[in-house]
């Protein structure tokens, strides 16, 4: 019995997850990165410490009642922020940190060999790479496949960078179906994905790409290029994935998909670049679309995606909500253009919202710099909030159309951990704290625990899913 829900589910493994690896073996056998240069795994934990998956299975454990309700909810925060769907989709953003590398290395080299038995070797390698996510995403009632799997491929003209990895959580009950895109933040140990964040000149973004708006050069390079061996951008990916998701989600007529997009550190840059692009192609019109073609005329990218959005419409789709954590700046004001201006303006029309979590010590949420006599000042998007561990959640003043002053903080970089973050986001959300509340709490450390039969059967029904592969 699933602890989370006793409604129709979707079985595992199903056709658009096979497709999914299938085509990620296609992308393999085109990666042209030698034994010698993989990536190292991430640092190991210190002596005595907990597993990144052990301590994802406790932060589970302890907070199965807002796993619940925000998966009772869709992940949907219709009015004020919601304090328990951070925390669930908190725990979204630091699970996709699981992916094992070394396993999707293996997958390559089998895929180059040109053999079935390479292939049917490199799938199973595939598999096992995600299969502690997919263990952590059933002990919370969902599935989830790997959309986006570019940290092994470089963007056109630029070797030294590398792209996005992102996966999709989906609901197993198909009468309360949504979809979290979670993207993955920076592995310290990538030196590749470390030049990303640092790469934080502002760009203008091409066509109607992000509304022309300047944009971290970094962030939208590894998102926006084109990618050689792919033939395609991660946005092109990640539009595609939501077509088949669409095409194959075996939900009842005219019941919702709500999407959200969520991410940790350069995970939460890229949930709101793909957030924003996303939100910028649904508001297009195309009901009667030979009206809104010369809209169009001049972005034949923005054209075919908006034609594509006007099929989500048909099936129901709805992008609801961004929710990012330790996010850096991402854009600014360049040449009369203003990225957190523009966006601000979209989400006015959107029927999501935008949520921006930043813990009060945390370093990476005051990158890139704000230097005084700079013509081209950054700002972070609405709407943010501030959390601490002395149990003061509160809104953080916007920065939309103002030059914020400089923010010193020290280099205490513990603060820009997961681990921060849930404690901060599991305080608030049992303190009750919602809606647009500034006030303090004051609660300790509490660890909720729920009954041990209960846990027994969400881990049974982990190990039964992982038998049925």
């Amino acid at each position: 019995m699933d602890p989370l829900s006793s409604s129709p589910q979707v079985p595992p493994d199903g056709e658009f997850e096979l497709d999914l690896r299938s085509r990620h073996l296609e992308e393999l056998r085109q990666v042209e990165i030698p034994v010698s240069r993989m990536p190292p795994s991430p640092w190991p934990s210190l002596p005595g410490a907990p597993s990144p998956y052990d301590q994802l299975v406790q932060w589970s454990k302890q907070a199965l009642p807002q796993i619940q309700a925000a998966v009772a909810r869709q992940a949907i925060s219709p009015d004020g922020i919601d304090w328990e769907i951070e925390v669930f989709t908190l725990l979204e953003s630091a699970a996709v940190y699981l992916r094992d590398m070394d396993k999707v290395f293996e997958a390559v080299i089998e895929a180059q060999k040109g053999t079935d038995e390479g292939d049917e070797r490199a799938l199973q390698l595939l598999k096992d790479s995600q299969s502690d996510i997919k263990k952590i995403a059933s002990l919370w009632g969902l599935n989830f496949e790997v959309v986006c799997d570019l940290l092994k491929y470089t963007p056109e003209g630029h070797p030294f960078l590398n792209g996005p990895y992102v996966g999709v959580f989906f609901s197993k009950n198909i009468n309360k179906p949504f979809l979290g895109l979670a993207f993955k933040g920076t592995n310290i140990a990538d030196w590749r994905e470390v030049l990303v964040d640092l790469k934080f000149a502002l760009i203008m973004a091409t066509g109607n790409n992000l509304w022309g708006s300047p944009i971290h050069r970094g962030f939208y390079q590894t998102m926006f290029l084109k990618f050689p061996h792919v033939q395609q951008a991660p946005i092109d990916y990640i539009k595609n994935m939501i077509d088949k998701f669409l095409v194959n989600y075996p939900v009842p007529p005219g019941i919702p998909i709500y999407l959200h997009s969520t991410g940790h550190s350069l995970g939460g840059a890229y949930a709101t670049l793909c957030y924003a692009e996303l939100m910028r192609l649904s508001s297009y019109n195309l009901s009667d679309f030979t009206a809104s073609v010369d809209t169009l005329q001049d972005d034949e990218h923005g054209r075919e995606l908006g034609n594509f959005f006007s099929q989500l419409k048909a099936r129901n789709f709805l992008l609801r909500d961004l929710y990012s954590f330790g996010c850096p700046r991402l854009g600014g004001v360049m040449n009369k253009k203003d990225w957190a201006s523009q966006y601000t303006k979209a989400l006015y029309s959107h029927t999501g919202k935008s949520w921006r979590v930043v813990n009060e010590y945390d370093p990476v949420t005051a990158v890139p710099p704000v230097i005084p006599w700079s013509s081209t000042p950054w700002n972070h998007v609405d709407n943010g909030y501030q959390v601490s561990n002395k149990g003061y959640p509160k809104a953080l003043p916007s920065e939309v159309g103002t030059r914020p002053g400089i923010s010193i903080k020290p280099w205490n970089f513990p603060y820009h951990s997961t681990a921060k973050y849930f404690q901060n986001l599991y305080n608030a959300s049992i303190a009750g704290m919602s809606g647009d509340e500034a006030k303090p709490i004051t609660v300790d450390w509490v660890e909720e625990v729920p009954p041990e039969e209960v846990w027994s059967e969400m881990e049974a029904e982990a190990q039964a899913l992982l038998a049925t592969e």
